[in-house]
């Protein structure tokens, strides 16, 4: 049995890897499908190196199959992925680990007949929320189940909720902690934490995590404002080094306007910062240095919390910003501190 997994991030390849670890699967029996332009960290290239990245196809980058109206582009596209899978995994059954079950891909991957069955992975903070969001609710419901599941079953079976569970081939849902995947207790498998200590090149008394959050709800202006009320608080703590990283969204075409001005805004309003590598895991670095933590409510504060550093939220700077809510398991972090 192969088993592949979808991987879009830190956290979902420690899972990943944690998974691969606890049942005592071979590498070499190990598929990572790399999605969002994610990399795993270099020091695991040689140990999974069964390793694919979807960026050659702009659709099947950003986990889209179906394309509308256009009933060629979309039978173009089930067609390449179903040949990129196959030339990737060979012959054989595969399972397959998703952290969503509510796009195309994950469809696409259960309805294979070379699929023996899925697992929901964890994924951050989502991941702990009492709900289970429909894609399609109304009049677009009635077209997803009387037309678009009939048309397009590869794409649409598993597509209506973040978490599907009534499929035969679903097996389970993975986490590390009892907390997570509230609204699906039966179902759960706990593995425990996937992090352990990194030691870095520099000893952070401080480290900042620049959230998407912030460029897709406030203007360039109202951030200047936030990271100046940031430095003034910080400040008061006489840290000797602080580091930032920014989040892996901010690498997008698109974003990476905000990210030149991001890192210039800092490196301007702390004299004492360090930009950390994008393939750095902060669960690591922090479970190594035990730095303080600042976040917009980040998951990493979900998981850093428990080996004892000290979080801080900057959601209270956001008052007055388009509403963002955090989830009631990040506002019962007995360590979080808000400015």
């Amino acid at each position: 049995m192969k088993h592949l997994f979808g991987i879009a991030s830190h956290l979902t390849f420690n899972v990943a890897r944690k998974i691969i670890l606890a049942d005592n699967i071979q590498p070499d029996d190990c598929y990572f499908l790399l999605l969002r332009n994610y990399e795993i960290p270099p020091e695991y290239n040689d140990i999974y190196h069964n390793r694919l990245a979807t960026s050659y196809n702009t659709d099947i980058k950003h986990g889209r199959i179906f394309a509308g109206l256009n009933i060629f582009k979309t039978a173009k596209n089930m067609r390449e992925f179903d040949a990129l899978i196959d030339g990737f995994i060979g012959e054989g059954m595969f399972m397959w680990y998703t952290s969503v079950c509510y796009n195309d891909i994950c469809s696409m991957m259960v309805t294979n007949d070379k699929c023996a069955g899925y697992y929901v992975m964890e994924d951050g903070l989502v991941s702990y929320e009492r709900s289970n969001p429909q894609a399609f609710v109304g009049w677009r419901y009635v077209i997803y189940k009387f037309l678009l599941v009939l048309l397009y079953p590869r794409i649409f079976t598993l597509k209506n909720n973040f978490i599907t569970t009534c499929h035969p081939k679903f097996k389970g849902c993975i986490a590390t902690s009892q907390l997570c995947f509230p609204l699906h207790q039966q179902y759960l498998k706990v593995i425990g934490s996937p992090f352990e200590p990194q030691e870095y090149a520099i000893y952070p008394d401080a480290v900042i995590s620049v959230d998407p959050l912030f460029n897709s709800r406030v203007d360039n202006e109202r951030v200047a404002q936030i990271f100046k009320s940031l430095a003034e608080f910080m400040a008061e703590k006489q840290y000797k080094l602080i580091a930032f990283k920014l989040h892996p969204r901010f690498n997008s075409i698109n974003n990476k306007v905000y990210k030149e001005y991001y890192c210039r805004l800092l490196k301007e309003l702390f004299p004492n910062i360090h930009e950390l590598p994008q393939d750095l895991v902060l669960e690591n670095l922090l479970a190594w240095c035990k730095a303080d933590f600042y976040s917009c409510d980040s998951s990493v504060a979900l998981y850093v919390s428990q080996e004892g550093v000290r979080c801080y939220s900057m959601m209270p700077l956001l008052k007055g910003t388009p509403a963002y809510h955090p989830t009631d398991i990040m506002t019962n972090i007995s360590e979080q501190i808000s400015l």
